[in-house]
């Protein structure tokens, strides 16, 4: 660190995966906190179940994913025992989606958004994410009618 706790350089930072346990302690502090909306055991059954599913939940951010999203996959999970990582990502989107819709909504700021262009942005970014997915791209520049450009890249603002 530099002179008033600034850092000099970059550094890179690395995630460690996570074990059944880890994903349990996780699990817990959701509980603590009042994040999950059924008991933990709900929660982790299908996981410690299924090794496909806790092999995609070493991945710290998917956890908080499935977190959100298992209510609504519960069902699923109920009746098939299986459900997918596209419809894991699809039903996280949705929520977060109808959750950023309701911030609009309580908000006094101004929706510059038609309220039914919502959906439309949903099906736009999972289509592009299962694009990206399939040719193995994680860098994309997207150009308007305007000419104006835009390049996403993971690590950059």
């Amino acid at each position: 660190m530099g002179p008033g706790g600034k850092f000099d350089q970059l550094q890179e930072c690395y995630i460690s995966p996570f074990c059944l346990t880890d994903i349990k302690e996780y699990l817990k502090r959701c509980e603590q906190q009042g994040k999950l909306q059924a008991p933990i055991e709900r929660y982790f059954g299908p996981i410690a179940a299924n090794q496909n599913l806790s092999t995609l939940l070493n991945i710290p951010f998917n956890i908080k994913i499935y977190v959100t999203a298992f209510p609504e996959l519960q069902n699923e999970w109920n009746k098939v025992g299986a459900f997918s990582r596209a419809r894991l990502y699809e039903v996280f989107m949705q929520a977060w989606f109808a959750q950023s819709a309701q911030d609009r909504r309580d908000s006094n700021l101004r929706n510059t958004l038609e309220e039914n262009s919502d959906q439309e942005l949903l099906d736009f970014f999972k289509h592009l994410s299962f694009a990206m997915y399939q040719t193995k791209t994680n860098e994309i520049t997207y150009q308007n009618d305007n000419k104006e450009a835009i390049c996403l890249r993971p690590g950059y603002p």
